[in-house]
């Protein structure tokens, strides 16, 4: 003896579903156009969202890369009771490239703060003066 499963399923014809949808969209046209509007926005803001973490991971890498993993600096935090035998000479940097036979590029960097006056108005401007390595480690190119 053999049984048949009996389904009480009912198959809706597509074109049914969709007249019945647009019948629903065109009775709440406000509720529609608000559904629509989120969507759209919020997928935008997941777009932006991603782009600018993306940005923003690059832009980290391209900094960490442009440092190096091979890099040592030191910097000297000038307070008022900073004298100039504090600061590091020519000399110091011919040491260090002399003392430790890895180093393959030294550079020192001083900056002041100097006042402009430029067509009658006032300015403060930072002043940097680098040595010959500097460009050299920072991967810098300079035009003239």
């Amino acid at each position: 003896m053999h049984f048949r499963l009996q389904t009480t399923e009912s198959k809706i014809p597509w074109g049914e579903s969709i007249r019945f949808a647009l019948r629903s969209i065109a009775a709440e046209k406000l509720n529609a156009s608000l559904t629509t509007l989120a969507v759209v926005i919020g997928s935008a803001a997941i777009v932006l969202v991603i782009a600018i973490g993306s940005t923003g991971r690059l832009y980290i890498v391209s900094l960490i890369e442009g440092i190096g993993a091979n890099l040592a600096y030191a910097t000297l935090s000038r307070g008022t009771s900073t004298v100039l035998e504090d600061e590091l000479t020519p000399g110091d940097l011919a040491a260090v490239r002399q003392a430790i036979s890895a180093v393959r590029a030294v550079a020192g960097a001083y900056d002041v703060s100097v006042d402009l006056r430029i067509g009658g108005q006032a300015l403060v401007a930072r002043l940097v003066g680098v040595t010959g390595d500097f460009e050299k480690i920072w991967r810098l190119s300079v035009s003239v």
